[in-house]
């Protein structure tokens, strides 16, 4: 009895690991169109969204936890996965998109069902993402969230067929 309780968890843990990211349906208010979003969040209340908008602009949205901090307009937020070089601008070297509590950044463009971005690649398969930002306080803010489960999330949300490569080969 013990092993086949012992034999569960072993299959069970994977599951657990990859409900670290979900994959939602977003609805929009206006035009009541849907979009699939990879989401997740972290312990400390953070969110990071990641979708392809009906342009085929694939974006992330990361969002400050519920308490009364405000992010600073002046800078964007600095993204790192795991050892990798940290970016601040959007893939094509623009500004991100900031309001109070978010910022957006663009990582990729799907063309021909292929996006060229290193750091939706790197999304996809490394262990850990850090933002790192400035608040309208004159404070500095730092989150990390977990990248176990995106890959299979950001499959599911920009489809199978779509493939991502870190540069131009």
């Amino acid at each position: 009895m013990k092993s086949s309780v012992f034999a569960c968890l072993l299959v069970a843990y994977p599951l657990s690991a990859l409900a670290q990211w979900t994959v939602m349906n977003d609805i929009d208010a206006n035009t009541n169109e849907k979009t699939k979003v990879a989401y997740t969040n972290n312990a400390a209340g953070y969110s990071l969204e990641i979708y392809e908008d009906k342009n085929g602009v694939i974006r992330s949205r990361f969002t400050l936890n519920g308490g009364f901090s405000v992010l600073a307009q002046n800078s964007c937020p600095t993204i790192q996965v795991d050892k990798h070089k940290p970016i601040n601008l959007s893939i094509d070297d623009g500004l991100c998109v900031l309001d109070k509590k978010s910022a957006e950044h663009v990582l990729g463009y799907v063309e021909n069902n292929r996006v060229i971005s290193r750091p939706l690649y790197y999304l996809m398969n490394g262990r850990s993402i850090v933002y790192r930002f400035n608040l309208e306080n004159g404070g500095y803010g730092q989150t990390e969230f977990s990248l176990n489960g995106s890959k299979y999330a950001l499959v599911s949300t920009l489809g199978i067929e779509i493939e991502v490569v870190p540069s131009d080969q």
